[in-house]
């Protein structure tokens, strides 16, 4: 398996220092593990749980958790548990093994930009003693002086590191300049700009409280500013921020999360606020797992930072317009990753800081314990909107509401959630379910059309496979069941234990048929990796140990899924890996079985969707091509078992 992702380290090494490492040795130092049979069991570390659930593989060297679905190898331990990249996690687990990290090999621009990104993370190091420094001497007393005001305390400002930015043009240019730092170099790190055609540097930063960003390990890689009060300039934003360099994009850092790391995965919850203000505020009163999403617009890959420690996720932004519409934007980016999300409804032209500062911990606690849940707030809001424009009670307020919370509703990868939901929405609006299905299903074939960008494991852009009474007679699906999803597991997991099935696969299925995004990812890199060995004299025969190329195509398909950013996926395969072994003989039947299955509900999701395109035609009033009725006829005969007819 490639790697795929960008890394200092080879395969070799990568494979060299992951057999030097015992899962169970690794995971047994902060969980207690105990034996179960062939694996080891414990209380999983990333989410709070009575009954252990959380399963560790030493003959596959993989772990996975029933409860909250974290799974992967030992690299995808460390990153979970201490937020690391995948290369600071080798770079971790060779030190722990003993091993040295093949420096040595890095190409001549590698090194180059290792050293780079090195000397940025000093730059920003000290000019964060020098703001700090500057803070608590006499230059700082009025910016220290706001920030009590403010409502912090000491140890919240030095826990979070605030500091003092000179209002001279050149403050900190001259203070580092005297420890021998160049202006280029500050102007490279994003905290210094250049005048007259490069011959003048001055300070990016004057005259502003300084908060600096953090990395997951606690490096500082950039910085926002915020003027004081009466000091501010038309001219110059209230807050400015550092540009974004090799070091730090604005998209991919959550404010305070090298802090909140330990009580997100405590509480197995995070809350998004929005400005830093907020995020010491939520600290100091004791939500110290609260993030700040940089003042923009939350990412995807913010989403799913949060998603490696915590899959319940509670949104409190502004209550003003703006807030609202920020809300939504970063809703929808994490229901897209998978989570779980709340809407923490705020007093009207509140933000989290000044609903404690006027009412107290307690005051955000009882908000906090109100949320939300995120499809009902995209509900209200929606209703709200179209009865303001179309009238209560009208027809067409009721069709733009369930216009605009269908896709939301596409997301949602529990079928009886969606189901759930449905109910209610069709309910409360005084039209029939179906009418709502309707709407899920228009919203849904866009996302399958552009080939599920980004979407969680759901059921996007497909129908039901055909729904089976008890003597296997097919009925009319809407949107896809257990049955589809059990179908695609048990194939990988097959095709996990017996990885040279994968080119028996390969002719009779492709990637489309899977409907759920996380399977589907799988069999792409399985039929990619498509290992075109024959198994000589072990086919037909039990493996009485694990098949080290099963065991290295399993860790290669969590590394390169893990570095895609599928973490579903790749926790899909920690899932399937650490079940009992199966026979070849058995597992070609599953497959046989599996695929046949798979077929069947491809066809039964385009014989739904012919049918409803002739029935638009019709209701049209529009002529119906012939090839649609030929197609329909056609795949209608396949499912039934008849061959069609030429």
């Amino acid at each position: 398996m490639a790697n795929t992702g960008r890394s200092f380290f080879d395969n070799r090494f990568v494979d060299e220092v992951r057999s030097s490492t015992d899962i169970v040795e690794l995971i047994g130092e902060s969980v207690a593990l105990r034996r179960r049979g062939r694996n080891h069991l414990g209380l999983c570390p990333f989410h709070n749980e009575k009954t252990a659930s959380f399963t560790v593989s030493a003959e596959k060297q993989i772990f996975y958790c029933f409860g909250c679905g974290a799974g992967g190898d030992v690299f995808s331990y460390v990153q979970k548990k201490q937020g690391l990249t995948f290369p600071e996690s080798v770079r971790l687990l060779a030190e722990r093994a003993g091993l040295r990290p093949p420096e040595q090999d890095l190409s001549p621009a590698e090194a180059a930009r290792a050293a780079e990104l090195a000397r940025l993370r000093e730059l920003h190091e000290m000019a964060c003693v020098q703001y700090e420094r500057w803070l608590w001497g006499d230059p700082g007393k009025p910016a220290l002086e706001y920030l009590r005001r403010r409502g912090l305390s000491d140890q919240t400002i030095k826990d979070f590191r605030l500091g003092w930015a000179l209002p001279g043009w050149d403050g900190l240019v001259q203070g580092l300049g005297q420890r021998g730092v160049q202006g280029a170099a500050l102007v490279r790190a994003g905290l210094a700009g250049e005048a007259e055609g490069g011959k003048r540097v001055y300070d990016r930063f004057r005259g502003r409280v300084m908060f600096p960003i953090c990395d997951g390990r606690g490096q500082v890689i950039a910085f926002g500013g915020r003027v004081l009060p009466g000091n501010e300039d038309p001219q110059s934003p209230k807050y400015l921020n550092s540009p974004e360099t090799d070091l730090f994009v604005k998209g991919r850092q959550l404010y305070g999360l090298h802090l909140a790391r330990p009580a997100i995965r405590e509480r197995g919850g995070a809350v998004i606020v929005e400005g830093y203000m907020d995020a010491l505020a939520c600290h100091q009163a004791g939500f110290k797992h609260a993030v700040a999403s940089l003042g923009t617009a939350l990412t995807v890959v913010q989403g799913r930072m949060l998603l490696t420690m915590a899959r319940d996720i509670s949104v409190a932004y502004d209550a003003d317009a703006a807030g609202q519409a920020a809300t939504l934007r970063g809703l929808e980016v994490l229901a897209m990753v998978g989570a779980e999300i709340r809407v923490v409804n705020l007093p009207e032209g509140k933000d989290p800081d000044e609903c404690i500062q006027r009412g107290g911990a307690s005051a955000f606690a009882d908000a906090l314990d109100q949320a939300e849940d995120y499809l009902l707030y995209r509900f209200r809001l929606a209703r709200a909107a179209a009865e303001a424009k179309y009238g209560r009670g009208t027809a067409r307020a009721a069709a733009a509401t369930a216009a605009a919370v269908a896709p939301g509703l596409v997301l949602v990868a529990s079928a009886v959630a969606r189901e759930s939901y449905v109910q209610r929405f069709a309910r409360e609006l005084g039209v029939s379910e179906a009418s709502v299905l309707a709407e899920v299903r228009r919203a849904a074939r866009p996302a399958a059309q552009a080939g599920g960008g980004g979407a969680p494991a759901s059921d996007a852009g497909h129908i039901a496979a055909p729904n089976r009474d008890n003597k296997g007679n097919i009925g009319s699906g809407l949107l896809a069941g257990p049955a589809y999803r059990q179908a695609e597991e048990q194939l990988i997991a097959a095709l996990l234990m017996h990885p040279e099935l994968v080119n028996e696969v390969a002719g009779g299925i492709e990637p489309a048929d899977f409907p759920d995004e996380a399977c589907r990812h799988v069999v792409e890199m399985l039929l990619a990796a498509a290992p075109a060995r024959a198994d000589g004299a072990a086919a037909g025969a039990d493996r009485a140990a694990v098949d080290p190329a099963q065991q290295d195509l399993a860790h290669g398909l969590i590394r390169a899924l893990e570095q895609q950013g599928q973490l579903e996926a790749a926790s899909l395969i920690g899932r399937l890996a650490v079940t009992d072994e199966v026979g070849k003989e058995h597992c070609v039947r599953v497959v046989q079985d599996c695929v046949r299955f798979l077929q069947e509900h491809s066809l039964g999701n385009r014989i739904i969707e012919v049918r409803q395109e002739v029935q638009r035609l019709e209701r049209a009033g529009e002529p119906v091509p012939s090839h649609l009725l030929e197609e329909y006829t056609r795949l209608v005969r396949s499912v039934k078992g008849r061959p069609p007819e030429a």
